[in-house]
């Protein structure tokens, strides 16, 4: 909800924050509020590039095996993704639900699995380091190393705001920076 409106009232919050700027400092404000614009806008792409990424892999995966209703669930697998941690979760239970409720047997369930597996290490070894990590031009060790601080400091929401509020300190810092020089 709070991330609707920040998008929602983006502009007016930044006109709002320009106008109580100094004169002298006016240019690098204007500067600052472009760059962390351009790095939560590329957080967001590099979100959505991962969310479709994990529901095609979902969706092959789960029609490769043969599962009905392999569509809706592999979608509903890949938006879930978001969610460190449970998002996973939250797709091998919805996949395994309908393996059973569709009388897959036990045999579909560990080919779920097993397919869910495989595609969170290829989500948590390639996807995630590399498309989030390029979209907002962290290195993909700092990109594990800012979600894990974020997991410990303030658990799920920590691990989905680390990414953003890194990316936005590192382009203020060098933005200020560069300003100030």
């Amino acid at each position: 909800f709070v991330a609707f409106f920040f998008l929602r009232e983006g502009r007016r919050i930044s006109h709002a924050l320009i106008e109580i700027v100094p004169n002298s400092y006016f240019e690098l404000c204007l500067n600052l509020v472009y760059q962390i614009n351009g790095q939560i806008g590329g957080y967001i792409r590099g979100q959505l590039l991962a969310v479709t990424v994990i529901a095609s892999l979902s969706v092959l995966g789960l029609s490769f095996i043969g599962m009905p209703y392999f569509l809706p669930v592999g979608v509903l697998a890949g938006l879930s993704n978001m969610i460190p941690y449970l998002g996973p979760l939250i797709g091998i239970l919805a996949a395994s639900a309908v393996a059973l409720a569709t009388q897959g047997g036990m045999d579909m369930l560990w080919q779920v699995i097993i397919l869910f597996v495989i595609i969170q290490i290829i989500d948590n070894v390639l996807v995630q380091p590399l498309v989030v990590a390029k979209a907002v031009d962290l290195h993909p060790l700092v990109v594990l190393i800012v979600v894990m601080t974020g997991s410990e400091l303030m658990g799920i929401v920590g691990m989905l705001i680390a990414v953003p509020v890194t990316g936005i300190i590192k382009v203020s810092t060098v933005t200020v920076y560069e300003g100030l020089k």
